[in-house]
């Protein structure tokens, strides 16, 4: 057994790589059944001070609401901001940056369906960093028209009043006004929620401000712009949507993009894009039913399609290393039986660079997704899905998976039999056990007691101590390596609390 542990840990050191790497790095679920946690996820930037970015996450539940803040290092409970019961507390969140100044990020959550003398008026909610309500503002403060659902969309845009705090963009997409059914976007002071402009949609429930969000400075007046979806536009044809770019400044439309047909509900989700026609200008991407969309900000003009449906949309780092940032798309009724899957995809090739599935049909894996800054300190932003589907914690009672940037693997530092080898572990949770198993006969099934976890190796034995990876992410493990173990075959496998790397197999040279 002795000689058998060694061969196999050393033969890490040849180093084939590992592909489809489990990615997971949390899986934060909700408290009870039937609450929707997930409906809505976000980045909540370095709540407790630890240097990791933290996860927000909302839970819009029939019986109880909330927004909660999660550590983005160890998944613990930091923050929860109760809502009212059927409310829709914590349907949208946002980001506002720091606005007082004291090292952390205020926070938005939209309750679209607070009730008040004139129906489900509709209110957002502003926290500090550290969990104090800063303001309120309800659509009735702002305007008398009633039943707006005001706060079903949020985004944060650039600094538009001088003041050099980020402003909140606010949809309503059902909002009467003039007694015909009327959506708007309303642009709020992060500062203190007054109101800065609204933007009309068109005078029908077209879906106007079901999807919002910041784009760069298009029309080169200094300022960030502003795009808005509005699936249910007819159009181009029953539900074919639209996707508005208003200027920041005044609020004038600057460009229209209509679907490219009926029912395809084109605007359900848009976010910003790097600069993918050389114009200078960020361009915008647009989910819906038949393909996420890239279009420049220019001229509206489709810079390239990717099919298969997308109901959300995220940008997040560059994948795949070639100078675009990348983005992530979802469909929460794909997989099996509406279990949903995100993609990550190259804005550049629109080639899928990894695929994420739900664990169970009616998962709806992709409801929300959101870049979730930088959690686990290897230097690559992280994604985060929400799928409040999940029946892990109670039937319906949801999930928000935080997944790492890049997949968990190991490297080769140096692999030659007859000198000493070393092989790196990285991308991993920072300052946690981790551990090398490995096995002489294949692929399999090995219960790791050490972690309550299945390895995918037969007859696996554990080849290291159970050392902590550093505060990136990293561990490094140095060996001598007999020439006698030149030519052998083995089949390894990295764990560390529930993340393993997938089994790899290699030849010691």
């Amino acid at each position: 057994m002795r000689k058998s542990r060694f061969l196999l840990w050393v033969a890490l050191l040849c180093g084939a790589p590992s592909l489809n790497s489990q990615q997971v790095f949390h899986d934060l679920t909700g408290q009870s059944g039937e609450d929707g946690f997930g409906y809505a996820v976000g980045t909540a930037g370095d709540q407790d001070g630890d240097g990791y970015d933290d996860v927000f996450v909302g839970r819009p539940g029939a019986l109880t609401s909330s927004a909660s803040v999660y550590s983005g290092f160890d998944g613990s409970l930091l923050q929860r901001f109760p809502g009212d019961a059927e409310s829709g507390f914590g349907t949208a969140l946002a980001n506002l940056g720091d606005l007082d100044g004291d090292g952390r990020d205020e926070l938005a959550v939209g309750s679209p369906f607070l009730l008040s003398g004139a129906g489900f008026d509709g209110a957002v909610f502003v926290y500090s960093g550290g969990g104090a309500l800063l303001y309120s503002v309800a659509s009735s403060n702002l305007a008398a028209d009633p039943n707006p659902r005001f706060g079903s969309a949020l985004a944060p845009i650039d600094d538009l009043d001088g003041d050099g705090l980020r402003e909140l963009l606010v949809g309503a997409p059902w909002e009467p006004a003039d007694g015909v059914h009327r959506s708007a976007v309303w642009v709020l002071s992060g500062a203190d929620g007054t109101l800065l402009r609204r933007i009309d949609g068109a005078t029908q429930v077209d879906g106007f401000g079901r999807a919002v969000a910041a784009i760069g400075d298009v029309n080169g007046d200094g300022a960030a712009d502003i795009l808005v979806g509005a699936a249910q536009d007819d159009a181009q044809g029953i539900a074919a949507g639209r996707v508005d770019l208003y200027s920041g400044t005044d609020g004038g439309l600057l460009l229209s993009v209509v679907g490219p047909g009926p029912g395809v509900h084109f605007g359900q989700a848009v976010t910003a894009s790097v600069d993918l026609d050389a114009d200078t200008l960020p361009d915008f991407a647009v989910a819906a039913d038949d393909a996420v969309h890239l279009h420049s900000s220019a001229t509206g003009t489709l810079l390239m399609q990717i099919p298969g449906r997308a109901a959300a949309l995220a940008q997040v780092s560059d994948v795949d290393h070639d100078g675009f940032t990348d983005i992530a798309c979802a469909d929460p009724s794909g997989g099996a039986a509406n279990a949903g899957v995100v993609r990550v995809i190259s804005v550049r090739t629109g080639a899928s660079l990894q695929e994420f599935f739900g664990d169970a049909p009616g998962d709806r894996l992709g409801t929300a997704l959101a870049h979730a800054g930088e959690v686990n300190g290897d230097d690559h932003s992280d994604l985060v899905a929400g799928a409040p589907g999940s029946d892990l914690n109670g039937t319906d009672g949801g999930l928000a998976r935080v997944y790492s940037g890049v997949p968990f693997r190991t490297t080769t530092l140096h692999a030659v039999a007859g000198e000493r080898g070393a092989a790196r572990g990285h991308h991993l949770r920072p300052l946690h056990p981790t551990g090398l198993w490995g096995s002489l006969s294949g692929p399999g099934s090995t219960y790791a007691p050490e972690f309550d976890l299945d390895l995918g190796l037969d007859s696996a034995v554990r080849l290291t101590p159970l050392d902590l990876s550093d505060g990136r992410g990293r561990i490094l493990w140095i060996r001598w390596l007999p020439l006698a173990l030149q030519g052998k075959r083995v089949w390894l496998q990295i764990a560390q609390d529930a993340l393993v790397t997938d089994v790899f197999e290699v030849v010691i040279r």
